[in-house]
């Protein structure tokens, strides 16, 4: 799967910002609750790739050794600056990283009351196609069974605390992979007569769950409409059974997946209008992950972090849509730091 590759570096020897975080009982692997620094470098932050921005940040670790698996640490981290720094104590930890959880770079308020993991698990970003472009597609990423340890003797740039993932070996750094909770889509509309006058896509979720494996129900349904005059020639541009053959790409649209995933009534559904003999027709068909052949089983589901190419041909006061997903690919994206230590007590 594509995604980005968050480095938290932990842990680290700089005075800085330290608001946000709690500490509640003593946590311990190998250093009972010492206090920590993470140290964020932001060197490939709003690098200016389409898709790949990273706006904001929030980082949440919740306890392992608590029953309740409490929140420990909940960072929010606005136009995230480098380095920024966080506190937090040594312990095992399950860690999870939002990005861009809020289309004007805000808060979301069910993000910053959290409590718990059962908290988290709970909460869904809003999301509003008219409030959601490429530049700021909401991103999650968890690394589980994280241990941060204080290093052994004198604290020194060269002499860092460390961290073990899953008991593997130690090391001062944490990979943690951000997927985007969203697909892109391109479009290619083959018309038979008439002349398009309106794409949309509706039914969409008004809100996406953090974690995957979530089934929400929305409160509303959400309306895109697409802007048909960035609707460019497709290639081949001409077929004698279309009159127009037009497409466009990187058309973003929230994931969505519910149990019922052959209920063509939940998908989200293509709309296109077309002028025929100086009258309107509408045109609708559902998509999703596997729309397949009239005989296929569906899934109406649109998965996260995954590239749709659909194709729409409307013949014979018809519509019929074919598709095919892949990966959407991206370059990696690190925020990393070379000097990390635990600060004096």
């Amino acid at each position: 799967m594509a995604h980005f590759c968050i480095r938290l570096l932990l842990p680290c020897l700089l005075a800085g910002s330290m608001g946000g975080c709690t500490q509640e009982a003593p946590l311990s692997i190998e250093e009972p609750g010492q206090p920590v620094m993470i140290s964020l470098s932001n060197r490939a932050l709003n690098a200016g790739v389409t898709g790949e921005q990273v706006n904001t940040l929030r980082l949440l670790l919740v306890d392992r050794n608590n029953i309740d698996r409490s929140v420990v640490c909940n960072r929010f981290i606005d136009s995230p600056a480098s380095p920024l720094l966080v506190q937090v104590v040594s312990g095992m930890f399950d860690v999870y990283v939002v990005a861009n959880e809020m289309p004007d770079n805000s808060q979301s308020a069910s993000l910053q009351n959290v409590k718990n993991l059962r908290d988290i698990r709970q909460v869904a970003l809003p999301y509003s196609p008219d409030d959601r472009d490429m530049t700021n597609i909401p991103m999650f990423g968890e690394v589980l069974q994280v241990g941060i340890t204080a290093a052994a003797g004198e604290v020194s740039p060269d002499n860092p605390g460390s961290v073990t993932v899953a008991g593997q070996s130690k090391g001062s750094t944490l990979p943690v992979t951000l997927t985007r909770m969203a697909c892109k889509v391109k479009l290619t509309l083959k018309c038979g007569r008439g002349t398009l006058k309106a794409v949309e896509f509706n039914n969409l979720p008004d809100a996406i769950p953090l974690f995957e494996d979530n089934y929400i129900t929305p409160a509303g349904r959400k309306v895109k409409t697409v802007d048909i005059n960035k609707f460019t020639a497709a290639s081949p541009s001409f077929d004698s059974q279309y009159s127009t053959i037009v497409e466009q790409a990187d058309i973003l649209l929230p994931s969505w997946v519910f149990a019922d995933t052959d209920n063509s009534s939940q998908a989200v559904q293509l709309k296109a209008t077309i002028t025929e003999d100086d009258v309107d027709n509408s045109y609708t068909s559902a998509i999703g992950h596997e729309v397949g052949s009239d005989s296929a089983s569906k899934n109406y589901t649109l998965l996260r972090n995954k590239d749709y190419t659909l194709t729409a041909s409307v013949t014979n006061y018809m519509v019929t849509i074919g598709a095919s997903v892949t990966s959407w690919a991206d370059q990696s994206l690190s925020i990393e730091d070379n000097k990390p230590v635990i600060p004096d007590l």
